[in-house]
Order: C-alpha cells, then sequence, then structure tokens
C-alpha cells in the first residue's frame, strides 16, 4: 500500500479521554477527509484514487491499525499481532492476507471475545457507535434521501423520526455519520485508553495529531 494512504491518528497520551464522544468525534472527523463522498443515491466518488486506507490510532504505547475501504465506509480488516486479518465477507481478495474467521454477512466485527485485548472491558462507552450498527440501514434510507436532493432540498421533517431513531438529530451528524463505520459490530472494539476513568479527572480537553506516516 502506498505511504500515501498509510495515516495515523495520536492520540496525547498526557491528556486521559474521559468521554467518549471525544475519541469517536476524532475517528468521525478523521473518516469524513479521507473516506468517501455520496454523489448519489447510492454511488460512491472514491477520493484520491485509492480504495482502501490505512489509519492507526495510538495512546502512548498503545495502538490499533485498522484497513478501513473507501467507497463504503466499511472496517474490511485489523492488525491482529502484526499480521493483517481481511473479513472473510469483503470483496478484496489480498495476497498473502488470511480471511478472518469473525467476519458475518451484513455484520463486521473487529475481534472475536475470545480474542479481545483486556482492555475491552470499555466497550460500554460505544454507546453512540452501537446506535448507528443497530439501525444502520434505516439511516442509510436518510443518506440516500439527501444524496439525492443535497442540502436545498432535503426533507428534514420527513426524515426527522428516522434520525431521531438512530440518535441522530441534525444534518451535521447525518453527514458525519457517513465516515462512521457503516455496518460494523463495535461491542468488542478496542479502545486504546487504558486510564481509570473514574480517578481521572473530568475533561473534555485533548490534543491530537493527524498526520501522513
Amino acid at each position: 500500500m502506498p505511504l500515501a494512504h498509510k495515516f495515523k491518528l495520536q492520540l496525547d497520551p498526557e491528556l486521559p479521554i474521559s468521554r467518549e464522544e471525544n475519541y469517536v468525534a476524532m475517528v468521525r472527523s478523521f473518516c469524513a477527509l479521507n473516506g468517501c463522498k455520496i454523489s448519489g443515491t447510492s454511488e460512491a466518488w472514491i477520493q484520491r484514487g485509492y480504495l482502501v486506507f490505512e489509519l492507526e490510532i495510538s495512546y502512548g504505547h498503545y495502538k490499533s491499525k485498522f484497513l478501513i475501504e473507501r467507497s463504503s465506509i466499511y472496517i474490511i480488516g485489523y492488525m491482529y499481532r502484526n499480521k493483517w486479518e481481511i473479513f472473510r465477507d469483503t470483496v478484496y481478495v489480498m495476497d498473502g492476507i488470511p480471511r478472518s474467521k469473525t467476519g458475518e454477512k451484513g455484520v463486521r466485527k473487529l475481534i472475536e471475545p475470545e480474542e479481545s485485548l483486556p482492555y475491552c472491558d470499555f466497550k460500554k462507552t460505544f454507546g453512540f457507535i452501537n446506535y448507528l450498527v443497530k439501525n444502520w440501514e434505516t439511516i442509510s434510507k436518510v443518506l440516500w434521501v439527501y444524496g439525492d436532493t443535497g442540502d436545498k432540498y432535503f426533507d428534514k421533517v420527513s426524515t426527522s423520526r428516522l434520525m431521531e431513531d438512530c440518535q441522530v438529530f441534525d444534518i451535521v451528524t447525518l453527514k458525519a455519520c457517513m465516515s462512521l463505520l457503516s455496518s460494523v459490530d463495535m461491542e468488542y472494539m478496542e479502545k486504546p485508553v487504558l486510564v481509570d476513568l473514574e480517578r481521572e479527572p473530568k475533561t473534555t480537553e485533548h490534543f491530537t495529531t493527524v498526520h501522513e506516516m
């Protein structure tokens, strides 16, 4: 993979992440800048001409790497024990990379429970992402309507209930959701934060550095 398509999202280890919204917002913003744009009902325009990009999220010496498909915002694989695992239901065939047994039709998982790292106890903090996972079919309908009509003619009234069901309350959040891991089961997602959130001071401040490798 060309270096221009490998990215890092580096969290400042000196500042604890006390709210999951901070972490989710960083991933969402990054994907929005490097993912895709909806140009039609279900047609995706791929930026920069490459079908996938690699995202590494680090917090101190803890790191997680994901392989993300630009056209549909799917995570199609993850790095585990220094090896890429590609989900078995992805359309990609990559030389030398085994298919993961964790992939299921319609649901793309990151890691099975028995393979989860110790800090998977933080999985409960990803409630917002779980809303998107459970309601992706619904939110897809809203996205299709928006893709056809655009800002000017988008009927917020008729779609407000759909968005509310998905915990999405405005068009800005809707646009951001286009870049948030469409059909991923996040129950066992690794969160690279090991601090005791109950003991750390509650703060929403954080610094991030996003750069290409």
